[in-house]
């Protein structure tokens, strides 16, 4: 586990996906799918205001099944306490312009309303 909370880049977050992945349908099928989260497109919309706004964001993608991966224009423009207040358990800064959000077993949804959102609000998860 401390090896995958020191990756540097998306590159090598495949490689942890790629190892662990042997046990992923042992624990997929023990339990029920995951329900979607009601509170998901608040929930992204208060993500990416913390993360600077729409301007400030290039790209998110979900990652690990927990985590956001954002690559931003300013990192500077982050508002760690606002993400937080948002329910972002944690935030690992990377090298470069991205960092991990960590958000729990909801990141691909938030991903992907988050990402629409960046867009202008197109795509099928677009926020309201």
């Amino acid at each position: 586990m401390e090896a995958y909370l020191k990756t540097a880049g998306s590159e090598q977050d495949e490689d942890v996906a790629a190892a662990t992945s042997a046990t992923a349908p042992a624990v997929a099928a023990a339990g029920a799918p995951l329900a979607r989260d009601p509170a998901a497109a608040e929930k992204a919309r208060r993500y990416v205001d913390a993360l600077g706004g729409r301007q400030n964001i290039e790209t998110v993608t979900a990652c690990a099944a927990t985590r956001l991966r954002v690559t931003m224009r300013d990192a500077k423009a982050i508002d760690e306490r606002a993400l937080a207040a948002a329910g972002a358990n944690g935030v690992m800064h990377l090298p470069g312009p991205a960092m991990h959000v960590i958000v729990g077993p909801h990141a691909a949804e938030y991903a992907e309303a988050m990402q629409a959102y960046v867009n202008g609000g197109h795509g099928p998860h677009a926020l309201p």
